[in-house]
């Protein structure tokens, strides 16, 4: 191994009358100095090879004792290239050769550049010689560091140049006759002396100046000794995870204080002390679960570390701290009887849910658009009546996840809502071609516009298939698709049928007197009285059914105001609640059918603040359902709703 050598450089020196020892920090306040470390240079030239010949990733390697700590620097690597002019004119002035420009030796120079904003010396961080840094990005077998200056605080390549050409010590690294090759970097961070330079010198040749000037953000990873780290903290709250559901682990926060020495103009040594608190990566450290049948660790695409429920319990997550037990972290994990039916796409999430609903054979099922809510929202009660899964697909063919679980079903028959216009030909031609011999394809069951295939499916439900609908009517806006779909799963549990009104408007006379003939004594209108007017209350009225309005100030408040409602019928269980994004529409039309069939209530979410979540604090609710993947329900709002399970 090469020793290095320091010239001792009782000149090396400052400005604004400050000079850095090693071993110094430079997070202080130490805004508008500058200072020189002590140059190194090295006697003999061979190479240490331990690379792995790479050179791309700026990181440091470990060594025993340190661990990563991830810094973001901002290199300025165009200053940096322009001070090889003038060196080299420096150089030739004392009648010296030109030193090449060499990339490794400036890859080398800007991991050095990010270590010594953290701890200014040519000791490195990790507590090895700067020579080793070649090694770590590969290059230990192609090109040996020989020597090295630093400084702080000048903001530009010529005040750096000058400092160095002014202290007898940095001035003989520059000049150096056996140095054939240089690579050089600077830095900004928004702490210490802000700008930091590096040179770092060779007796190798070479390669020439590649490539364009990095003068990028970037993040790099500096190894600090673990002593460094004086306190490990992380939020310990309980993690509330479903069966099939997932939360990303928090991150932890280590407190790392560097402690080190400096001269003041007097030439008197004082001590300082820098700390700052740094997120640690999770994939770094180790995790394990006390009981992997209870919750499982895994990693997620986006460099996460996330735990997943299996089944019922409560276990611990345990974090291992790369090098000392002494900041290892614990925190527990819940697990509770909550399932997840999402996919990639809409129709990926009906697929989930209509195999968790209908898990074999069904005689019905009814098909209608993916893409067009409003025939879909008026679909579920026809399909409740029906005992049939509702098939979402798209307007322009028939999907393969449709297709997929419509053969899985392997029905007799094949309801289709919406016109050619909504459920094209070729479409309706696959449709039936899934079919057996004697299977039966049901069309037509729609009208010109939303509002009258709406009262189509109540009109053909009851004269072509043979729906005893219920006493109850449910009344909605159909300009927005928010209202009713909390009501849906009512609406397939007890045969309701739906109708659509326009935003404002009075009750068209079609229904009118579909509700007069219908044998209904309640009609149940969703929303507000700026969606669903008065007037059509009244005109409801005056028929001499009863109306109970359900609606709210947002979409999230008419939901809980709908499922408390629903509760109060007595026809729903009370011990379990589906969720669904309020912000689309797809994953709670396709869950009409499941969370209609088990009877729980549907309620729409945000986020972790939603009304729905307070309404479900305090129901000792023992199972809940997701519709949607962590894109439509995130983890955090996942955990939300099942640490207020029972």
């Amino acid at each position: 191994m090469n020793a290095w050598t320091g010239q001792d450089d009782q000149n090396s020196g400052t400005a604004d009358n400050v000079q850095i020892q090693e071993g110094d920090p430079t997070n202080g306040t130490l805004n508008g100095q500058t200072a020189l470390g002590d140059p190194l240079t090295e006697s003999e030239a061979t190479a240490a090879d331990n690379g792995d010949g790479n050179g791309k990733l700026r990181s440091a390697r470990a060594s025993s004792g340190t661990i990563p700590i991830p810094r973001t620097v901002i290199y300025q690597q165009t200053s940096a290239r322009s001070m090889l002019n003038l060196v080299n004119g420096l150089r030739s002035g004392v009648g010296r050769s030109s030193l090449q420009w060499d990339t490794r030796l400036e890859q080398i120079a800007m991991l050095r550049a990010a270590e010594i904003t953290e701890y200014f010396a040519h000791t490195r961080p990790n507590g090895q010689q700067p020579y080793t840094a070649a090694d770590d990005l590969g290059y230990g077998s192609q090109i040996f560091v020989n020597g090295e200056n630093i400084a702080a605080g000048s903001d530009n390549a010529q005040g750096t140049f000058n400092q160095w050409r002014n202290s007898p010590g940095h001035y003989q690294n520059m000049i150096e006759g056996s140095f054939k090759s240089v690579g050089m970097a600077a830095v900004y961070v928004p702490w210490g002396y802000g700008m930091y330079w590096v040179q770092c010198f060779s007796s190798d040749s070479g390669n020439g100046m590649n490539g364009s000037a990095d003068n990028q953000q970037e993040s790099v990873l500096i190894q600090l000794p673990d002593s460094f780290i004086t306190n490990a903290s992380i939020d310990r709250s309980d993690m509330y995870l479903g069966i099939g559901t997932n939360n990303v682990l928090p991150l932890p926060e280590y407190d790392v204080t560097i402690r080190g020495t400096y001269h003041d103009s007097n030439g008197q040594a004082q001590n300082q002390s820098v700390s700052y608190g740094v997120h640690y990566r999770n994939a770094f450290m180790t995790w394990d679960t006390g009981n992997e049948n209870i919750a499982k660790l895994y990693s997620g695409s986006d460099g996460g570390v996330y735990v997943g429920g299996k089944n019922v319990g409560r276990t611990t997550v345990t974090g291992e701290f790369p090098t000392t037990s002494r900041l290892n972290l614990t925190l527990n994990a819940i697990v509770k009887l909550m399932a997840r039916y999402g996919g990639a796409t809409r129709y990926d999430t009906m697929a989930e849910i209509v195999k968790g609903a209908f898990s074999g054979h069904s005689d019905t099922v009814v098909v209608t658009s993916g893409d067009n809510y409003p025939d879909a929202l008026a679909s579920g009660a026809l399909a409740g009546a029906l005992d049939a899964p509702l098939v979402t697909t798209s307007q322009s063919s028939l999907s393969p996840q449709a297709r997929e679980r419509i053969t899985a079903l392997s029905p007799n028959r094949i309801v289709v809502i919406g016109g050619t216009n909504i459920i094209p030909q070729s479409t309706l031609n696959e449709l039936r071609s899934l079919l057996p011999s004697n299977g039966q394809l049901v069309t037509g069951i729609h009208g010109s516009t939303r509002y009258e295939t709406a009262e189509e499916i109540y009109k053909q439900g009851a004269s072509r298939l043979g729906i005893d609908w219920s006493s109850t009517a449910i009344i909605s806006c159909g300009d927005g698709y928010a209202d009713a779909l909390g009501i849906s799963p009512y609406a397939y549990h007890t045969k309701a049928p739906i109708f659509l009104v326009g935003k404002g408007k009075t009750l068209p006379a079609s229904i009118g007197r579909s509700l007069a003939t219908g044998g209904f004594n309640r009609v149940v209108i969703v929303g507000s009285n700026t969606v669903v007017s008065d007037a059509v209350a009244s005109q409801v009225r005056s028929l001499g059914i009863s109306v109970t309005r359900l609606g709210g100030s947002t979409r999230y408040d008419t939901s809980v105001k709908v499922a408390n409602w629903i509760m109060s019928t007595g026809e729903f269980d009370a011990t379990g609640a589906a969720f669904a994004s309020g912000e689309n529409y797809p994953d709670a039309l396709a869950g009409t059918s499941l969370a209609g069939g088990v009877a729980i209530p549907l309620l729409l979410v945000k986020d972790s603040s939603s009304p729905s979540i307070s309404w479900a604090r305090g129901r000792g609710l023992k199972i809940t359902i997701l519709f949607g993947s962590q894109l439509a329900i995130s983890g955090s709002t996942a955990s939300a709703i099942a640490k207020t399970m029972a």
